[in-house]
Protein backbone atom coordinates (compact mmCIF):
# COMPACT_ATOMS: atom_id res chain seq x y z
CA UNK A 1 0.00 0.00 0.00
CA UNK A 2 0.49 3.63 -0.17
CA UNK A 3 2.10 4.14 3.76
CA UNK A 4 3.06 7.47 3.30
CA UNK A 5 3.23 11.34 0.96
CA UNK A 6 7.25 10.29 0.85
CA UNK A 7 6.86 7.05 -0.74
CA UNK A 8 4.14 8.59 -3.39
CA UNK A 9 6.61 11.79 -3.85
CA UNK A 10 9.96 8.77 -4.24
CA UNK A 11 7.53 7.17 -7.24
CA UNK A 12 6.06 10.40 -8.81
CA UNK A 13 8.56 12.90 -9.15
CA UNK A 14 5.82 15.51 -11.59
CA UNK A 15 2.70 16.19 -11.34
CA UNK A 16 2.23 16.54 -7.70
CA UNK A 17 0.75 18.84 -6.10
CA UNK A 18 1.17 18.95 -2.18
CA UNK A 19 -2.02 19.37 0.13
CA UNK A 20 0.00 19.32 3.40
CA UNK A 21 2.49 16.85 5.13
CA UNK A 22 0.50 13.73 4.79
CA UNK A 23 -1.26 14.14 1.46
CA UNK A 24 -0.65 15.20 -1.74
CA UNK A 25 -2.57 14.54 -4.92
CA UNK A 26 -1.53 12.91 -7.94
CA UNK A 27 -2.60 13.58 -12.02
CA UNK A 28 -4.57 10.99 -13.24
CA UNK A 29 -2.52 10.13 -15.77
CA UNK A 30 0.43 9.81 -13.43
CA UNK A 31 -0.79 6.96 -11.85
CA UNK A 32 -0.58 4.77 -14.99
CA UNK A 33 3.10 6.24 -15.58
CA UNK A 34 4.65 6.28 -12.61
CA UNK A 35 2.63 2.89 -10.65
CA UNK A 36 2.35 0.33 -13.09
CA UNK A 37 5.79 -0.81 -14.45
CA UNK A 38 6.55 -2.35 -17.34
CA UNK A 39 6.10 -6.52 -17.03
CA UNK A 40 10.08 -7.27 -17.42
CA UNK A 41 10.81 -5.14 -14.95
CA UNK A 42 12.23 -7.47 -12.25
CA UNK A 43 13.25 -4.50 -9.32
CA UNK A 44 10.96 -1.97 -8.96
CA UNK A 45 9.15 -0.03 -5.68
CA UNK A 46 6.99 -1.74 -3.60
CA UNK A 47 4.50 0.38 -4.41
CA UNK A 48 4.89 -0.40 -8.47
CA UNK A 49 3.31 -3.16 -9.82
CA UNK A 50 2.84 -4.61 -13.12
CA UNK A 51 -0.83 -4.41 -15.57
CA UNK A 52 -0.86 -8.01 -15.05
CA UNK A 53 0.16 -8.04 -11.19
CA UNK A 54 -2.56 -5.74 -10.74
CA UNK A 55 -5.00 -7.59 -12.47
CA UNK A 56 -4.49 -10.57 -10.67
CA UNK A 57 -5.04 -9.02 -7.76
CA UNK A 58 -8.29 -7.68 -9.03
CA UNK A 59 -9.15 -11.40 -10.57
CA UNK A 60 -8.97 -12.59 -6.88
CA UNK A 61 -10.94 -9.67 -5.36
CA UNK A 62 -13.79 -9.94 -7.88
CA UNK A 63 -13.90 -13.30 -7.56
CA UNK A 64 -14.23 -12.82 -3.21
CA UNK A 65 -16.24 -10.01 -3.96
CA UNK A 66 -18.65 -12.84 -5.68
CA UNK A 67 -18.86 -15.77 -3.47
CA UNK A 68 -19.49 -13.50 -0.16
CA UNK A 69 -22.77 -13.51 -1.81
CA UNK A 70 -23.60 -16.91 -1.16
CA UNK A 71 -27.75 -16.39 -0.44
CA UNK A 72 -30.06 -15.27 -3.64
CA UNK A 73 -30.30 -11.21 -4.06
CA UNK A 74 -32.76 -9.65 -5.26
CA UNK A 75 -32.49 -6.94 -7.53
CA UNK A 76 -32.76 -4.23 -5.36
CA UNK A 77 -30.69 -5.81 -2.75
CA UNK A 78 -28.04 -5.96 -5.83
CA UNK A 79 -28.35 -2.32 -6.55
CA UNK A 80 -27.37 -1.19 -3.18
CA UNK A 81 -23.96 -3.63 -3.74
CA UNK A 82 -21.62 -1.26 -5.77
CA UNK A 83 -18.62 -3.08 -5.42
CA UNK A 84 -20.85 -6.56 -6.45
CA UNK A 85 -21.88 -5.60 -9.39
CA UNK A 86 -18.88 -4.28 -10.66
CA UNK A 87 -17.15 -7.32 -9.87
CA UNK A 88 -20.23 -9.47 -11.27
CA UNK A 89 -19.69 -7.83 -14.91
CA UNK A 90 -16.34 -7.19 -15.01
CA UNK A 91 -14.15 -10.30 -13.04
CA UNK A 92 -13.69 -11.88 -16.62
CA UNK A 93 -12.30 -8.96 -18.07
CA UNK A 94 -9.66 -8.83 -14.90
CA UNK A 95 -8.96 -12.60 -15.59
CA UNK A 96 -8.55 -12.43 -19.30
CA UNK A 97 -5.96 -9.09 -18.69
CA UNK A 98 -3.92 -10.89 -15.98
CA UNK A 99 -2.80 -13.70 -18.39
CA UNK A 100 -6.13 -16.02 -18.55
CA UNK A 101 -6.66 -19.29 -16.79
CA UNK A 102 -4.09 -21.21 -17.47
CA UNK A 103 -2.07 -17.88 -15.63
CA UNK A 104 -3.92 -18.76 -12.28
CA UNK A 105 -2.58 -19.74 -8.95
CA UNK A 106 -4.56 -23.01 -7.53
CA UNK A 107 -6.08 -20.93 -5.00
CA UNK A 108 -7.59 -18.10 -7.95
CA UNK A 109 -8.71 -21.18 -9.63
CA UNK A 110 -10.48 -22.78 -6.56
CA UNK A 111 -12.34 -19.42 -6.63
CA UNK A 112 -13.31 -19.17 -9.95
CA UNK A 113 -14.97 -22.65 -10.23
CA UNK A 114 -16.71 -21.75 -7.36
CA UNK A 115 -18.14 -19.25 -8.94
CA UNK A 116 -19.68 -21.81 -10.96
CA UNK A 117 -20.30 -24.87 -8.90
CA UNK A 118 -22.21 -22.52 -5.96
CA UNK A 119 -25.63 -22.68 -6.89
CA UNK A 120 -26.60 -19.32 -5.16
CA UNK A 121 -23.72 -17.29 -6.22
CA UNK A 122 -23.35 -18.51 -9.96
CA UNK A 123 -27.30 -17.42 -9.91
CA UNK A 124 -26.32 -14.31 -8.30
CA UNK A 125 -23.34 -12.78 -10.22
CA UNK A 126 -24.94 -14.23 -13.67
CA UNK A 127 -27.95 -12.08 -13.07
CA UNK A 128 -26.32 -9.19 -12.40
CA UNK A 129 -23.89 -9.54 -15.53
CA UNK A 130 -26.68 -10.08 -17.90
CA UNK A 131 -28.83 -7.37 -16.59
CA UNK A 132 -29.26 -4.31 -18.98
CA UNK A 133 -31.18 -1.54 -17.30
CA UNK A 134 -34.92 -2.02 -18.50
CA UNK A 135 -34.86 -4.49 -21.42
CA UNK A 136 -37.71 -6.66 -22.00
CA UNK A 137 -35.61 -9.73 -21.23
CA UNK A 138 -34.73 -8.74 -17.59
CA UNK A 139 -32.26 -11.50 -16.36
CA UNK A 140 -33.61 -10.52 -12.68
CA UNK A 141 -36.88 -12.01 -13.91
CA UNK A 142 -35.47 -15.23 -14.25
CA UNK A 143 -35.30 -17.85 -11.91
CA UNK A 144 -31.97 -20.30 -11.98
CA UNK A 145 -33.27 -23.11 -13.99
CA UNK A 146 -34.15 -20.41 -17.03
CA UNK A 147 -30.24 -18.92 -16.76
CA UNK A 148 -27.68 -19.95 -19.00
CA UNK A 149 -26.27 -23.40 -17.47
CA UNK A 150 -22.81 -22.97 -15.26
CA UNK A 151 -20.92 -25.43 -17.81
CA UNK A 152 -22.22 -23.62 -20.63
CA UNK A 153 -21.05 -20.37 -19.45
CA UNK A 154 -17.64 -21.35 -19.13
CA UNK A 155 -17.55 -23.27 -22.25
CA UNK A 156 -18.07 -20.07 -23.55
CA UNK A 157 -15.44 -18.06 -21.37
CA UNK A 158 -12.57 -20.65 -22.10
CA UNK A 159 -12.92 -21.86 -18.50
CA UNK A 160 -11.33 -25.30 -19.20
CA UNK A 161 -11.30 -26.43 -15.38
CA UNK A 162 -13.99 -25.09 -14.85
CA UNK A 163 -15.80 -27.01 -17.66
CA UNK A 164 -13.85 -30.38 -16.41
CA UNK A 165 -15.19 -29.70 -13.00
CA UNK A 166 -18.77 -29.13 -14.00
CA UNK A 167 -18.37 -32.11 -16.42
CA UNK A 168 -17.50 -34.77 -13.45
CA UNK A 169 -19.91 -32.99 -11.31
CA UNK A 170 -22.78 -34.46 -13.44
CA UNK A 171 -23.42 -31.04 -15.77
CA UNK A 172 -24.82 -31.74 -19.40
CA UNK A 173 -22.69 -30.12 -22.11
CA UNK A 174 -24.87 -31.11 -24.55
CA UNK A 175 -28.34 -29.47 -23.36
CA UNK A 176 -28.69 -26.35 -25.51
CA UNK A 177 -28.59 -22.91 -24.54
CA UNK A 178 -29.20 -19.14 -25.70
CA UNK A 179 -25.86 -17.16 -24.88
CA UNK A 180 -26.30 -13.70 -23.86
CA UNK A 181 -23.43 -12.55 -26.04
CA UNK A 182 -22.44 -9.34 -26.77
CA UNK A 183 -20.24 -10.13 -29.81
CA UNK A 184 -23.51 -11.63 -32.09
CA UNK A 185 -22.09 -14.93 -32.32
CA UNK A 186 -25.50 -16.93 -31.20
CA UNK A 187 -28.92 -16.16 -32.46
CA UNK A 188 -30.62 -19.52 -31.21
CA UNK A 189 -29.59 -22.35 -28.91
CA UNK A 190 -26.68 -24.27 -28.99
CA UNK A 191 -24.77 -26.90 -26.72
CA UNK A 192 -21.27 -25.86 -24.99
CA UNK A 193 -19.38 -27.88 -27.58
CA UNK A 194 -20.99 -25.39 -30.25
CA UNK A 195 -20.14 -22.77 -27.96
CA UNK A 196 -16.91 -23.54 -27.17
CA UNK A 197 -15.66 -24.07 -30.89
CA UNK A 198 -16.72 -21.10 -32.13
CA UNK A 199 -15.75 -18.64 -29.44
CA UNK A 200 -12.13 -20.33 -30.35
CA UNK A 201 -11.68 -21.96 -26.72
CA UNK A 202 -10.53 -25.53 -27.81
CA UNK A 203 -8.77 -26.47 -24.82
CA UNK A 204 -12.64 -26.14 -23.34
CA UNK A 205 -13.83 -27.64 -26.20
CA UNK A 206 -11.46 -30.75 -25.45
CA UNK A 207 -11.72 -31.62 -22.32
CA UNK A 208 -15.84 -31.86 -23.21
CA UNK A 209 -14.88 -34.04 -26.31
CA UNK A 210 -11.90 -36.00 -23.93
CA UNK A 211 -15.63 -37.09 -22.17
CA UNK A 212 -16.02 -39.76 -25.02
CA UNK A 213 -19.70 -38.53 -25.30
CA UNK A 214 -21.90 -40.08 -27.84
CA UNK A 215 -22.45 -37.06 -29.88
CA UNK A 216 -24.98 -36.80 -32.09
CA UNK A 217 -23.90 -35.54 -35.25
CA UNK A 218 -25.70 -32.65 -35.08
CA UNK A 219 -22.56 -31.34 -32.91
CA UNK A 220 -19.94 -32.69 -34.59
CA UNK A 221 -21.17 -31.10 -37.93
CA UNK A 222 -21.47 -27.78 -35.77
CA UNK A 223 -17.86 -28.20 -33.94
CA UNK A 224 -16.56 -28.38 -37.82
CA UNK A 225 -18.33 -25.67 -39.26
CA UNK A 226 -18.19 -23.12 -36.88
CA UNK A 227 -14.38 -24.19 -34.95
CA UNK A 228 -12.02 -20.82 -34.83
CA UNK A 229 -8.62 -22.52 -33.93
CA UNK A 230 -6.91 -18.55 -34.51
CA UNK A 231 -7.00 -17.59 -30.69
CA UNK A 232 -5.70 -21.63 -30.06
CA UNK A 233 -3.07 -22.59 -32.74
CA UNK A 234 -3.02 -24.92 -35.30
CA UNK A 235 -1.61 -28.08 -32.98
CA UNK A 236 -5.32 -27.48 -30.90
CA UNK A 237 -7.13 -27.70 -33.50
CA UNK A 238 -5.35 -30.88 -35.20
CA UNK A 239 -6.01 -32.83 -31.39
CA UNK A 240 -9.73 -31.64 -31.77
CA UNK A 241 -10.16 -33.21 -35.21
CA UNK A 242 -7.71 -36.69 -34.09
CA UNK A 243 -10.05 -36.83 -31.24
CA UNK A 244 -13.14 -36.91 -33.79
CA UNK A 245 -11.36 -39.35 -35.34
CA UNK A 246 -9.92 -41.74 -32.79
CA UNK A 247 -13.64 -41.46 -31.08
CA UNK A 248 -15.20 -42.60 -34.33
CA UNK A 249 -17.69 -39.90 -34.86
CA UNK A 250 -15.57 -38.41 -38.40
CA UNK A 251 -15.51 -41.95 -40.46
CA UNK A 252 -17.16 -45.06 -41.83
CA UNK A 253 -14.49 -46.90 -41.30
CA UNK A 254 -13.55 -49.40 -44.48
CA UNK A 255 -10.86 -51.39 -43.51
CA UNK A 256 -8.39 -51.86 -41.28
CA UNK A 257 -6.35 -49.02 -42.81
CA UNK A 258 -8.90 -46.74 -44.15
CA UNK A 259 -11.55 -44.69 -42.75
CA UNK A 260 -13.56 -42.06 -45.05
CA UNK A 261 -14.79 -39.27 -43.62
CA UNK A 262 -18.66 -38.51 -43.61
CA UNK A 263 -19.70 -36.21 -46.20
CA UNK A 264 -21.75 -34.17 -44.56
CA UNK A 265 -18.92 -33.83 -41.89
CA UNK A 266 -16.57 -32.53 -44.95
CA UNK A 267 -19.72 -29.93 -45.88
CA UNK A 268 -19.21 -28.57 -42.34
CA UNK A 269 -15.42 -28.40 -42.84
CA UNK A 270 -16.13 -26.15 -46.37
CA UNK A 271 -18.31 -23.98 -44.66
CA UNK A 272 -15.89 -23.09 -41.87
CA UNK A 273 -14.62 -19.65 -43.28
CA UNK A 274 -11.92 -19.51 -40.54
CA UNK A 275 -10.82 -22.98 -40.51
CA UNK A 276 -11.69 -25.13 -43.06
CA UNK A 277 -8.40 -24.80 -45.39
CA UNK A 278 -6.75 -25.82 -42.07
CA UNK A 279 -9.10 -29.04 -41.59
CA UNK A 280 -8.82 -30.04 -44.96
CA UNK A 281 -4.69 -30.09 -44.48
CA UNK A 282 -5.14 -31.85 -41.51
CA UNK A 283 -7.26 -34.34 -43.12
CA UNK A 284 -4.95 -34.84 -45.46
CA UNK A 285 -2.30 -35.08 -43.27
CA UNK A 286 -3.79 -37.97 -41.55
CA UNK A 287 -2.96 -41.55 -43.63
CA UNK A 288 -5.52 -43.34 -42.53
CA UNK A 289 -8.35 -41.02 -43.52
CA UNK A 290 -9.96 -40.98 -47.06
CA UNK A 291 -11.07 -37.30 -47.88
CA UNK A 292 -13.63 -37.90 -51.33
CA UNK A 293 -13.81 -34.63 -52.96
CA UNK A 294 -17.27 -34.80 -54.40
CA UNK A 295 -19.22 -32.44 -57.36
CA UNK A 296 -21.54 -31.49 -54.11
CA UNK A 297 -18.49 -30.22 -51.97
CA UNK A 298 -17.15 -28.67 -54.52
CA UNK A 299 -20.40 -27.05 -54.80
CA UNK A 300 -20.21 -25.92 -51.79
CA UNK A 301 -17.01 -24.45 -51.28
CA UNK A 302 -17.66 -22.21 -54.87
CA UNK A 303 -20.66 -21.03 -52.94
CA UNK A 304 -19.43 -20.54 -49.79
CA UNK A 305 -15.41 -19.35 -49.79
CA UNK A 306 -15.15 -15.70 -49.75
CA UNK A 307 -11.48 -16.47 -51.07
CA UNK A 308 -9.81 -18.86 -53.63
CA UNK A 309 -7.90 -20.54 -51.23
CA UNK A 310 -9.95 -23.54 -50.38
CA UNK A 311 -11.17 -24.08 -53.53
CA UNK A 312 -7.73 -24.19 -55.45
CA UNK A 313 -6.20 -26.38 -52.55
CA UNK A 314 -9.15 -28.87 -52.90
CA UNK A 315 -8.55 -28.88 -56.81
CA UNK A 316 -4.62 -29.20 -56.98
CA UNK A 317 -4.70 -31.38 -54.02
CA UNK A 318 -7.24 -34.12 -55.15
CA UNK A 319 -7.47 -33.17 -58.28
CA UNK A 320 -11.64 -33.79 -58.71
CA UNK A 321 -13.69 -34.63 -62.41
CA UNK A 322 -15.30 -31.11 -62.77
CA UNK A 323 -17.71 -31.42 -65.16
CA UNK A 324 -18.07 -29.40 -68.45
CA UNK A 325 -21.67 -28.49 -67.74
CA UNK A 326 -20.83 -27.45 -64.12
CA UNK A 327 -22.18 -23.97 -63.97
CA UNK A 328 -24.89 -24.38 -66.48
CA UNK A 329 -25.85 -27.01 -64.03
CA UNK A 330 -26.33 -24.87 -61.68
CA UNK A 331 -28.03 -21.92 -63.27
CA UNK A 332 -31.09 -21.55 -61.28
CA UNK A 333 -28.98 -20.41 -57.86
CA UNK A 334 -25.59 -19.57 -59.78
CA UNK A 335 -26.05 -16.04 -57.97
CA UNK A 336 -25.62 -17.23 -54.45
CA UNK A 337 -21.84 -18.28 -55.49
CA UNK A 338 -19.02 -16.76 -54.30
CA UNK A 339 -16.44 -15.88 -57.38
CA UNK A 340 -13.08 -16.32 -56.23
CA UNK A 341 -13.21 -19.91 -56.63
CA UNK A 342 -14.84 -20.28 -60.24
CA UNK A 343 -12.58 -17.06 -61.07
CA UNK A 344 -9.62 -19.01 -60.22
CA UNK A 345 -10.60 -22.07 -61.79
CA UNK A 346 -12.29 -19.67 -65.12
CA UNK A 347 -8.60 -18.53 -65.60
CA UNK A 348 -6.16 -21.49 -64.96
CA UNK A 349 -8.06 -24.19 -65.68
CA UNK A 350 -9.97 -22.71 -68.42
CA UNK A 351 -10.74 -26.67 -70.15
CA UNK A 352 -13.42 -27.40 -67.04
CA UNK A 353 -14.95 -23.95 -66.73
CA UNK A 354 -16.14 -22.22 -69.84
CA UNK A 355 -17.34 -18.37 -70.22
CA UNK A 356 -20.60 -19.09 -70.07
CA UNK A 357 -23.41 -16.27 -70.42
CA UNK A 358 -24.40 -16.66 -66.76
CA UNK A 359 -20.92 -17.57 -65.56
CA UNK A 360 -19.81 -13.86 -67.20
CA UNK A 361 -22.89 -12.65 -65.34
CA UNK A 362 -22.24 -13.52 -62.03
CA UNK A 363 -18.32 -11.99 -62.20
CA UNK A 364 -19.86 -8.85 -64.08
CA UNK A 365 -22.29 -8.54 -61.04
CA UNK A 366 -20.57 -9.60 -57.99
CA UNK A 367 -16.69 -10.40 -59.32
CA UNK A 368 -13.58 -7.83 -58.95
CA UNK A 369 -12.10 -5.67 -61.38
CA UNK A 370 -8.51 -7.47 -60.95
CA UNK A 371 -10.24 -10.76 -62.04
CA UNK A 372 -12.52 -9.27 -65.21
CA UNK A 373 -9.42 -8.04 -66.63
CA UNK A 374 -7.21 -11.19 -66.26
CA UNK A 375 -10.20 -13.03 -68.64
CA UNK A 376 -10.27 -9.81 -70.68
CA UNK A 377 -6.67 -10.53 -71.29
CA UNK A 378 -6.29 -14.35 -71.02
CA UNK A 379 -9.95 -15.26 -72.46
CA UNK A 380 -10.94 -12.33 -74.65
CA UNK A 381 -12.55 -14.48 -77.64
CA UNK A 382 -14.83 -16.64 -75.12
CA UNK A 383 -16.43 -13.56 -73.52
CA UNK A 384 -19.64 -11.37 -75.26
CA UNK A 385 -20.40 -8.32 -73.23
CA UNK A 386 -24.12 -8.11 -74.03
CA UNK A 387 -26.47 -5.82 -72.81
CA UNK A 388 -27.54 -8.01 -69.59
CA UNK A 389 -23.89 -8.49 -68.70
CA UNK A 390 -23.66 -4.20 -68.43
CA UNK A 391 -26.73 -3.72 -67.03
CA UNK A 392 -25.60 -6.40 -64.00
CA UNK A 393 -22.04 -4.65 -64.07
CA UNK A 394 -23.98 -1.40 -62.87
CA UNK A 395 -24.76 -3.05 -59.60
CA UNK A 396 -21.45 -4.24 -58.81
CA UNK A 397 -20.52 -2.60 -55.55
CA UNK A 398 -17.42 -4.19 -54.66
CA UNK A 399 -16.44 -3.08 -58.12
CA UNK A 400 -17.05 0.05 -59.19
CA UNK A 401 -15.20 0.74 -62.26
CA UNK A 402 -16.66 -3.05 -63.58
CA UNK A 403 -18.70 -1.31 -65.66
CA UNK A 404 -16.07 1.21 -67.31
CA UNK A 405 -14.16 -1.86 -67.55
CA UNK A 406 -16.80 -3.99 -69.80
CA UNK A 407 -18.17 -0.76 -71.48
CA UNK A 408 -15.25 -0.81 -74.86
CA UNK A 409 -15.73 -4.62 -75.00
CA UNK A 410 -19.64 -4.12 -75.18
CA UNK A 411 -20.70 -6.74 -78.15
CA UNK A 412 -21.91 -4.00 -81.77
CA UNK A 413 -24.84 -2.77 -81.07
CA UNK A 414 -25.31 -2.56 -77.54
CA UNK A 415 -26.99 0.60 -76.48
CA UNK A 416 -27.80 2.49 -73.12
CA UNK A 417 -30.76 1.14 -71.42
CA UNK A 418 -32.98 2.73 -68.95
CA UNK A 419 -32.48 -0.64 -66.42
CA UNK A 420 -28.35 0.26 -66.56
CA UNK A 421 -28.93 3.44 -65.88
CA UNK A 422 -31.72 3.08 -62.96
CA UNK A 423 -29.13 -0.07 -61.82
CA UNK A 424 -26.37 2.56 -61.41
CA UNK A 425 -28.64 4.87 -59.27
CA UNK A 426 -29.54 2.41 -57.19
CA UNK A 427 -25.80 1.30 -56.72
CA UNK A 428 -25.37 2.22 -53.22
CA UNK A 429 -21.47 3.01 -53.36
CA UNK A 430 -20.78 3.96 -56.68
CA UNK A 431 -24.24 5.51 -57.76
CA UNK A 432 -22.84 8.54 -58.73
CA UNK A 433 -20.01 8.06 -61.00
CA UNK A 434 -21.76 5.30 -62.23
CA UNK A 435 -24.52 7.54 -63.79
CA UNK A 436 -22.48 10.56 -65.19
CA UNK A 437 -20.19 7.62 -66.65
CA UNK A 438 -23.07 6.20 -69.16
CA UNK A 439 -24.94 10.01 -69.20
CA UNK A 440 -21.72 10.99 -70.65
CA UNK A 441 -21.38 8.47 -73.25
CA UNK A 442 -22.06 9.59 -77.06
CA UNK A 443 -25.01 8.12 -78.88
CA UNK A 444 -28.64 8.32 -78.13
CA UNK A 445 -29.87 8.07 -74.42
CA UNK A 446 -33.13 6.17 -73.45
CA UNK A 447 -35.92 8.28 -72.22
CA UNK A 448 -35.84 8.24 -68.35
CA UNK A 449 -38.99 7.71 -66.86
CA UNK A 450 -39.75 10.33 -63.65
CA UNK A 451 -38.91 6.98 -60.97
CA UNK A 452 -35.50 6.85 -62.56
CA UNK A 453 -34.92 10.55 -62.56
CA UNK A 454 -36.08 10.51 -58.85
CA UNK A 455 -33.62 7.47 -58.06
CA UNK A 456 -30.79 9.35 -59.38
CA UNK A 457 -31.17 12.38 -57.55
CA UNK A 458 -31.22 10.71 -54.14
CA UNK A 459 -28.41 8.58 -54.54
CA UNK A 460 -26.26 11.47 -56.35
CA UNK A 461 -23.14 12.62 -54.20
CA UNK A 462 -22.38 15.58 -56.75
CA UNK A 463 -26.14 16.86 -56.51
CA UNK A 464 -25.64 19.83 -58.97
CA UNK A 465 -23.20 17.93 -61.77
CA UNK A 466 -25.79 15.44 -62.07
CA UNK A 467 -28.45 17.73 -61.98
CA UNK A 468 -27.45 19.91 -65.14
CA UNK A 469 -26.33 16.17 -66.87
CA UNK A 470 -30.39 15.27 -66.49
CA UNK A 471 -31.34 18.73 -67.42
CA UNK A 472 -31.66 17.71 -70.75
CA UNK A 473 -34.32 15.01 -70.20
CA UNK A 474 -37.59 15.73 -71.73
CA UNK A 475 -39.20 14.13 -68.49
CA UNK A 476 -37.00 16.96 -66.50
CA UNK A 477 -39.96 19.68 -67.50
CA UNK A 478 -40.97 22.22 -67.28
CA UNK A 479 -42.48 21.90 -65.44
CA UNK A 480 -39.96 20.05 -63.41
CA UNK A 481 -42.66 17.37 -61.75
CA UNK A 482 -43.38 17.61 -58.38
CA UNK A 483 -41.36 14.33 -57.36
CA UNK A 484 -38.37 15.52 -58.48
CA UNK A 485 -38.71 19.03 -56.47
CA UNK A 486 -39.30 16.95 -53.76
CA UNK A 487 -36.04 14.63 -53.78
CA UNK A 488 -33.93 18.09 -54.43
CA UNK A 489 -35.04 19.58 -51.53
CA UNK A 490 -33.95 16.47 -49.82
CA UNK A 491 -30.49 16.59 -50.81
CA UNK A 492 -27.42 18.27 -49.02
CA UNK A 493 -26.99 20.39 -52.11
CA UNK A 494 -30.96 21.22 -52.25
CA UNK A 495 -30.40 24.84 -52.55
CA UNK A 496 -27.92 25.11 -55.21
CA UNK A 497 -30.38 22.68 -57.14
CA UNK A 498 -33.08 24.68 -56.93
CA UNK A 499 -31.10 27.78 -58.11
CA UNK A 500 -30.36 25.55 -61.23
CA UNK A 501 -33.92 24.45 -61.46
CA UNK A 502 -35.18 27.94 -61.69
CA UNK A 503 -33.04 29.10 -63.79
CA UNK A 504 -33.05 26.27 -66.31
CA UNK A 505 -36.44 25.14 -66.18
CA UNK A 506 -37.92 28.10 -64.47
CA UNK A 507 -38.68 26.21 -61.46
CA UNK A 508 -41.40 28.59 -59.63
CA UNK A 509 -44.43 28.11 -56.91
CA UNK A 510 -47.02 27.39 -55.05
CA UNK A 511 -45.19 24.46 -54.19
CA UNK A 512 -47.09 21.39 -53.03
CA UNK A 513 -47.67 19.62 -49.28
CA UNK A 514 -45.09 16.88 -50.66
CA UNK A 515 -42.24 19.38 -51.82
CA UNK A 516 -42.50 20.92 -48.23
CA UNK A 517 -42.29 17.54 -46.69
CA UNK A 518 -39.27 16.58 -48.65
CA UNK A 519 -37.37 20.26 -47.49
CA UNK A 520 -38.51 19.31 -43.61
CA UNK A 521 -36.56 15.87 -44.34
CA UNK A 522 -33.52 17.85 -45.23
CA UNK A 523 -31.61 17.59 -41.65
CA UNK A 524 -28.92 20.08 -42.89
CA UNK A 525 -30.68 22.64 -44.77
CA UNK A 526 -34.11 22.29 -44.06
CA UNK A 527 -34.76 25.57 -42.72
CA UNK A 528 -33.19 27.45 -45.57
CA UNK A 529 -34.55 25.22 -48.42
CA UNK A 530 -38.20 26.01 -46.41
CA UNK A 531 -37.21 30.08 -46.46
CA UNK A 532 -35.92 29.71 -49.98
CA UNK A 533 -39.43 28.34 -51.33
CA UNK A 534 -41.66 30.62 -49.00
CA UNK A 535 -39.53 33.43 -50.92
CA UNK A 536 -40.73 32.34 -54.12
CA UNK A 537 -44.10 31.35 -53.59
CA UNK A 538 -47.07 34.11 -54.41
CA UNK A 539 -49.01 31.64 -51.56
CA UNK A 540 -48.66 30.64 -48.46
CA UNK A 541 -46.63 27.39 -48.17
CA UNK A 542 -48.98 24.23 -47.11
CA UNK A 543 -47.09 23.34 -44.02
CA UNK A 544 -49.64 20.55 -42.41
CA UNK A 545 -50.17 18.44 -39.94
CA UNK A 546 -48.40 15.42 -41.91
CA UNK A 547 -45.03 18.04 -42.60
Amino acid sequence: GLYSADYVVQICTTSLLALNKTKVQVAHFSVQEYLIVPEKKNEHHECQFTLTEGHKFLTDRTADLLLAQAEPLTQPEAMKLGPFLYAAKHWDTHLVAAGGFDQLSAEIQAKIDGLFTEPNVYFNWVRSADAHGDQIDNSWSKVLAELETPIHRASYMGLAHTVGLLAVQGANPLRRCLSVDQRGLFDRPVDSYHVAARTGHLDALQVLLDLALPLPTSTVEAILQVINYRKSGKAKLAKVVHTLRDQGLLCDHVNDTTDVIHEAFLSAAVLNEQSGLEMFHIFLNSPTLSTPITEHILDLAFRSSTSSELPKFLIETFNPDIPVAFIEQRSSYLWSFKTPGLAYLALERPNEMPITENLLQLFARKGNSETMESLLRSRRQDIHVTTEVLELAATNEQSGNMLCLLWPHKDPGTEITEKMISNAADNEVHSSALVAFLLKQPGTKPTLSEETINNIIMGAQDGVGTLKILLPFSSMGPPVPEEVVARVCCHSEALDMLKLLEKEKSLKGPFTELIIQGAALNESKGPLVIDYLAKRSPDPLPVTEEV
